[in-house]
């Protein structure tokens, strides 16, 4: 699984970031009802753990939770614009619609 992140994408996500921090991709499922509804989300975090999958992309270190990853695309990118995320892949778009905010809000991992 690779992630390519724009130049505008990695300077937002570097403004809120601290030093121990990565990049961490999720399934969000909340409030959508069952397990397998739901969209792909950003968090910052410091992460760890043998369920976690690391994420090819260079500036920054990325994974996803094991399990979730089957929700995702081989090929991903990762865009800044209208301030908002917007995460695609070449057979269309996965979220375009991230909040800024959303990197800092705590997930359970």
């Amino acid at each position: 699984m690779k992630l390519t992140i724009t130049e505008a994408a990695l300077n937002r996500i570097n403004s809120n970031r601290e030093n121990d921090q990565v990049l961490f991709i999720f399934y969000d499922t909340e409030d959508c009802g069952c397990g397998v509804n739901g969209v792909p989300a950003l968090r910052l975090t410091k992460v760890n753990g043998e369920h976690l999958q690391p994420i090819e992309c260079e500036g920054i270190p990325v994974f996803v939770h094991r399990q979730q990853s089957v929700f995702l695309e081989e090929s991903m990118t990762l865009d800044f614009g209208d301030n908002r995320f917007r995460l695609s892949s070449p057979n269309g778009m996965l979220n375009g619609f991230i909040p800024e905010s959303s990197l800092l809000t705590e997930v359970d991992m």
